[in-house]
């Protein structure tokens, strides 16, 4: 003879235990949702640390910019200054002071004491 078992369920318990694994999985779902947004977030900030970081640097490189070009415009002034007849050159012989040899020595033109010495003696040019 043959023995068999029945198992009765009742169909209510039956649907709440879907149910129950149907949240179960939403809420697995949700928790790595928000995991995963815990981890955007700290990459986020990461990022906008190193962003923060790169706009101080092109600010520096900006201002850079701004004092290299005022820079050129002033030394292009000193070098176009011809009053008293001085006009720039790359005149003078080794020892002049004024030949951009970097020894300063006997001039074999002009005056130490005129107006234009220190200008020549900065930029290391002759004028005549």
């Amino acid at each position: 003879m043959e023995c068999v078992i029945s198992h009765i369920v009742d169909p209510k318990f039956e649907s709440m235990g879907h149910q129950l694994k149907n949240i179960t999985d939403q809420l697995y779902t949700i928790t790595t949702i928000v995991n995963d947004l815990k981890t955007y977030r700290q990459q986020i900030q990461q990022l906008s640390s190193q962003l923060s970081d790169i706009a101080i640097i092109l600010k520096e490189i900006k201002e850079i910019k701004e004092q290299t070009q005022q820079l050129r415009l002033e030394i292009s002034q000193l070098t176009q200054i011809d009053n008293n007849n001085y006009t720039v050159c790359n005149c003078g012989g080794s020892g002049d002071g004024y030949d951009g040899d970097g020894y300063d020595g006997v001039s074999d033109g002009g005056n130490a004491t005129d107006v234009n010495y220190h200008i020549r003696k900065k930029f290391k040019k002759c004028f005549k």
